[in-house]
């Protein structure tokens, strides 16, 4: 049934005497509009298929327009950036008519999360570009190149193939350029009755841009004739091949058991991994287990660029437990031996790379270098504090709701107070604010469970709990 509704939802978006662009289908939103704000895209499956329904670019931006539905203060224009839920809303109201939008993607909500929008509500998701808004002043100008607004289908107008033909009309005559003609200058009279011979000036071709030699080519070795890799870990699959830019996001040391995202995707299903696989992976994204070269956080900023060259696989696409999309990439032994002595693996079985998608890439971009610089100091570890700011709402001193965020937060640059000044912007309370607590706790259950102890069993049933 859901199937359903969320297929008729869809077909009723795309009909074919609506104006259809490569952004989307051309909308203008209502005044009065509903707005979602702060839901976390990210978590909803159906969001994620629909974006996959648009291609490969939209896919790989899912967790970035989440990231812009989900914060006020990323990527919308400066105008809206108001701290006050209530004021925000208020704001986008009554500017967001006067944008010209495309319809990205629309599906029916399915995620068990602590938000206001009940399971299986309509959605919309309307991409405002900067090309086709350039004529606002600019803190209303979308930063830096479009953002996005989660609507209701209610409160977005879809135009006719007519207006949107007017409208292209008139945004491509602001933006051809007024062209003077000017008359040609008579030929001067040449007086000599002898003819003038003109040289031609040489033609001279550019050279070719210079081609970086890759000394690493990929050989195919890793996988044999019957498909298995290499090695004593045998992975379900003969995986494409993919290749990194860079090892700035990467995560080294994970326990995959611990996060909870990861077994759902890998265990079972179309991965078909079992749970003592994920001790394998843990081990394999060891720094112990890395290239000497990359096993250090210094040597990894000193010798990243060089992970360019290497020949990899993409064995999953993962999000961890804040919500983090990642790139799970094995690096086999046999196709990487033309790597300098300090960056080839120390396994048979090669070690896993676990990168965000904005470092992957489909064409390998090789760096002629070979020199590892091993003579690096190691940085100082930021200091961090990891835990929850629980925040109380009620009347007189009996709290009655709370909100609950988790995450982790650098001391020397902001005190407990200042941050639980900066959440109760995010909470949209009918109550008025108590006060907060700071425990030191890393999973809601935990701390549904501290808040009962605190406000009793009834009240802590009024809440939510999210990650920052």
């Amino acid at each position: 049934m859901r199937m359903r509704t969320f297929l008729f939802v869809m077909l009723s978006w795309i009909s074919p005497a609506l104006a259809q662009d490569s952004l989307g289908i051309y909308a203008r939103v209502k005044p009065g509009a509903v707005i979602y704000d702060d839901y976390k895209l990210i978590h909803d499956p159906n969001f994620i298929k629909a974006l996959s329904q648009r291609g490969k670019v939209y896919a790989a931006a899912a967790e970035r327009i989440s990231l812009s539905v989900s914060s006020f203060a990323k990527g919308r224009p400066n105008k809206f950036d108001v701290s006050n839920y209530d004021a925000r809303v208020d704001t986008m109201r009554k500017y967001l008519p006067a944008y010209h939008a495309f319809i990205v993607a629309a599906w029916n909500k399915k995620c068990k999360d602590y938000s206001s929008i009940p399971e299986n509500t309509p959605l919309l998701l309307l991409e405002f570009p900067l090309e086709y808004n350039v004529h606002f002043p600019v803190e209303m100008m979308p930063d830096p190149r479009s953002f996005f607004i989660l609507l209701s289908p209610a409160s977005v107008e879809k135009h006719s193939t007519e207006a949107y033909a007017a409208f292209k009309d008139e945004y491509k005559k602001r933006k051809e350029p007024v062209v003077v003609k000017k008359e040609p200058a008579p030929p001067p009279v040449v007086k000599s009755p002898e003819p003038i011979a003109v040289t031609p000036p040489p033609i001279v071709k550019p050279a070719p841009p210079k081609q970086p030699v890759d000394y690493n080519p990929p050989t195919g070795t890793a996988f044999k004739a019957d498909g298995t890799n290499e090695g004593t870990f045998k992975h379900k699959r003969k995986m494409d091949q993919f290749y990194v830019t860079g090892l700035s996001t990467a995560l080294v040391n994970v326990n995959f058991s611990n996060q909870e995202y990861f077994k759902s995707k890998l265990v079972g299903g179309p991965a078909g991994y079992e749970y003592i696989d994920m001790s394998m992976f843990s081990y394999m994204n060891e720094s112990g287990f890395y290239p000497p070269g990359i096993r250090t956080p210094a040597l990894r900023e000193a010798n990243g660029k060089l992970a360019a060259n290497y020949n990899c696989y993409m064995v999953e696409n993962l999000v961890d437990n804040n919500a983090q999309m990642f790139n799970l990439l094995w690096v086999p032994y046999s196709e990487n031996l033309g790597m300098p002595k300090d960056m080839q693996p120390v396994s048979r079985n090669g070690f896993y790379l676990l990168v965000k998608p904005e470092e992957c890439t489909f064409t390998k971009q090789p760096v002629e270098t070979s020199t590892v610089n091993m003579n690096v100091k190691e940085k100082a570890k930021e200091k961090r504090i990891s835990g929850a700011f629980i925040l109380y709402y009620g009347s007189s001193s009996n709290a009655t709701y709370y909100a609950a965020y988790i995450g982790s937060y650098n001391p020397d640059e902001y005190t407990k107070d200042e941050m639980a000044a900066q959440l109760k912007g995010k909470v949209y309370a009918t109550q008025p604010y108590l006060s907060y607590d700071f425990v030191e706790m890393e999973r809601c259950m935990d701390v549904r469970k501290h808040v009962t102890k605190k406000i009793g069993s009834d009240a802590a049933r009024n809440g939510s709990c999210s990650f920052f």
